[in-house]
């Protein structure tokens, strides 16, 4: 190189105000055709991969893209996906259970970390009907910053005649039983919560009463503030918050 323009190179570099001008003009002209690019060269391998993909654009946390996969599970267009912005999450998911893995997916944003990946379990309302599948997300693309712009996720059907299904369902089902009733549960006393356990299994105020070395009438107390405080008229709803709560 001419040892002229070679200092002239060197002096402009060395104007602060010069390298961090054109660095972000470099950087944001590369962030605008990035997002596009990146879809556009993953695109190809995103069909042949045995799952439904889905890449998040984190700015308005609409769909960036869905292989034709998921866009026929869901019975849908990617351009009207598109076009549901961030509503799309509340016609296909259900919204109680999301509670559940919105705070991993935040986590993992936060963490923002280029290796790290989570699972989780979502029913999807597919075109036939609601169906189990297991997603595993990742980040996808970072902006000049280093905050993350987009997630891709690929989400499996779980065979709903494997065991593993139903017993999804029903953690799921608990889980979302105990953000509900929390608030009754914590009225209860220790007492009431072991009496809770027997009335459960269907005991009768004499079996409880021989068991906790208390009064029947004692027992009956017990059975009628239990059933008031949890709003709960019979032995099977009463399991339910055992079960939720792991009284047992």
């Amino acid at each position: 190189m001419n040892y002229r323009l070679k200092i002239k190179i060197c002096t402009f570099f060395r104007n602060t105000r010069n390298l961090v001008f054109y660095r972000r003009k470099i950087l944001t002209y590369f962030k605008t055709v990035t997002i596009e690019e990146k879809i556009s060269s993953f695109r190809q391998s995103a069909e042949e991969i045995p799952g439904v993909v889905i890449i998040h654009n984190l700015k308005d946390l609409s769909v960036a893209f869905m292989n034709s996969r998921g866009l026929k599970t869901l019975g849908v267009t990617l351009a009207a996906l598109q076009e549901m912005g961030d509503k799309w999450h509340f016609r296909f998911f259900d919204e109680k259970e999301s509670a559940e893995y919105v705070p991993k997916i935040i986590g993992l944003l936060e963490r923002n970390s280029e290796t790290e990946f989570i699972t989780l379990f979502q029913r999807v309302k597919t075109v036939d009907d609601w169906k189990w599948y297991h997603t595993s997300m990742k980040i996808f693309l970072w902006n000049e910053t280093g905050k993350p712009i987009l997630t891709i996720g690929i989400a499996t059907p779980i065979d709903p005649s494997h065991d593993i299904t139903a017993k999804v369902a029903r953690l799921v089902d608990e889980n979302n039983f105990l953000r509900e009733n929390v608030q009754k549960f914590n009225r209860l006393t220790s007492r009431e919560k072991e009496v809770l356990v027997f009335l459960a299994e269907g005991q009768s105020s004499q079996m409880i009463s021989d068991s906790l070395f208390i009064s029947v009438a004692t027992v009956e107390t017990h059975r009628r503030n239990i059933r008031r405080k949890l709003e709960a008229e019979n032995s099977y709803k009463l399991g339910d918050y055992v079960r939720a709560f792991n009284l047992k």
